[in-house]
């Protein structure tokens, strides 16, 4: 991906809104002559990211859409933030997919802030179309510049 981003912030938070070329290379084993998402090819990606703070609360969000393949992400948290160490506890949930996948999710999440690093940790019960409930877990880190 390549993007240009437009980025506004202030007391109430920060949103990010970017668009650009995106290009992806999908190698199958076993070769599965049928699937559209084999092979090279060029899209447009729109994406977009941020986070609306009040003293004990952060409501954070993020999008993205591929124009062409018409695959979609989209992941929204609610963290309450607990003393003042930068700890927040919280729920989120996401789906994720595209004219022949769909998956959702949902479940909970710890982030700490250790300097400038955000750290991350979540887990719960994903569901894809066609398939049985599993766990998920995830981890994330951010650097805050």
């Amino acid at each position: 991906d390549l993007a240009l981003v437009e980025q506004v912030s202030g007391g109430w938070g920060w949103a990010n809104v970017s668009a650009g070329p995106r290009y992806t290379h999908t190698r199958l084993s076993p070769v599965d002559p049928g699937n559209s998402r084999r092979g090279s090819r060029w899209d447009l990606g729109l994406q977009t990211d941020g986070a609306l703070d009040s003293p004990g609360w952060r409501l954070s969000w993020l999008g993205s859409y591929g124009v062409v393949d018409e695959e979609y992400q989209a992941q929204l948290e609610l963290g309450r933030k607990i003393g003042s160490k930068g700890l927040r506890l919280g729920i989120e949930g996401g789906v994720q997919g595209d004219p022949s996948y769909r998956k959702v999710r949902g479940g909970a999440f710890i982030a700490a802030a250790l300097g400038t690093i955000e750290v991350q940790v979540g887990g719960g019960v994903s569901k894809e179309r066609g398939q049985s409930s599993c766990g998920y877990a995830s981890i994330s880190l951010a650097k805050v510049f």
